[in-house]
């Protein structure tokens, strides 16, 4: 049975709001086995028009700013659901995460009008969002999905989904489920997208890296190893043995500003929070 696992609250307020916008309580329910997921997750994945396998929500208007009982539905929801607002803020998942038995891939036209992959695989795909785990480990549908061309109504191939969506799902494929990237590389397509991919010899700023081999684009140092180490907060330079020679000093340590900016030497440093920068 679904039960209220957290609540959030809307004022009314936002870019196109207006004055006759109504306050709101989003109530967000999911069972006892989902709740599991969900905390472990610190989050509900949510997508804006769509479902989230497990979980449903319930929302209630209340009064627009000019009323005399604007803002009391809060108290009432603390009384009824202590402790429960905000609990899981909703948030967009990466594409590749696992949620339960489903992988998050976001990939639009799957079910479009004229030939849907959906219809196919009609056990695999829960919508346009959340596809089946085990889907990725059956050899007919990675094919299909991977030389699925969609078509529009007029007929004529939606052609974003093989330039951009495929790609773009493969490579956070790759840094959010490794796992999983490892079963898809058994396909020559995929292959051939990894060597596209792949963020070694790119920009970007240290502090968004994961700890792990970088190459130094300024080395302040003049003896100074332009592959160093990073570690989540120090950069670590070695010196060759003639900085040890000249210096007496065989490594030296320094935290990094902010916006300090290395090459990618590794890829297991990149991850879905690094910021690139362009050259």
């Amino acid at each position: 049975m679904k039960k209220v696992i957290s609540w959030k609250y809307w004022d009314g307020s936002g870019i196109f709001s207006s004055k006759n916008n109504k306050e709101e309580i989003t109530l967000v329910y999911a069972e006892a086995d989902v709740e599991k997921t969900i905390a472990e997750l610190g989050y509900v994945p949510d997508f804006y028009f769509s479902i989230t396998p497990g979980i449903s929500f319930s929302k209630i208007k209340g009064y627009t700013r000019r009323a005399s009982k604007f803002g009391n539905m809060i108290s009432k929801y603390e009384k009824l659901y202590p402790d429960m607002q905000d609990k899981y803020p909703l948030k967009t998942p990466p594409n590749g995460m696992e949620y339960m038995d489903y992988i998050v891939a976001e990939l639009p036209h799957l079910k479009n009008y004229v030939n849907p992959l959906a219809d196919k695989y009609p056990e695999y795909i829960f919508n346009e969002k959340f596809t089946r785990k085990e889907a990725f480990y059956d050899e007919n549908f990675v094919n299909d999905l991977l030389n699925y061309r969609p078509l529009s109504m007029m007929g004529g191939e939606i052609k974003d989904f093989q330039n951009k969506h495929i790609p773009n799902f493969i490579k956070s494929v790759k840094y959010v489920n490794p796992k999983l990237f490892e079963e898809l590389l058994k396909y020559p397509k995929v292959q051939d997208m990894n060597t596209e991919i792949t963020p070694v010899g790119k920009l970007a700023k240290v502090h968004t890296l994961a700890p792990g081999k970088i190459e130094l684009v300024k080395n302040p140092l003049r003896w100074g190893e332009d592959i160093a180490e990073w570690d989540g907060k120090n950069i670590k330079i070695s010196l060759s043995d003639k900085g040890v020679e000249y210096d007496g000093i065989k490594e030296i340590f320094f935290e990094p500003e902010e916006n300090f900016v290395v090459k990618i030497f590794e890829e297991k440093t990149f991850n879905d929070q690094t910021e690139i920068v362009p050259k």
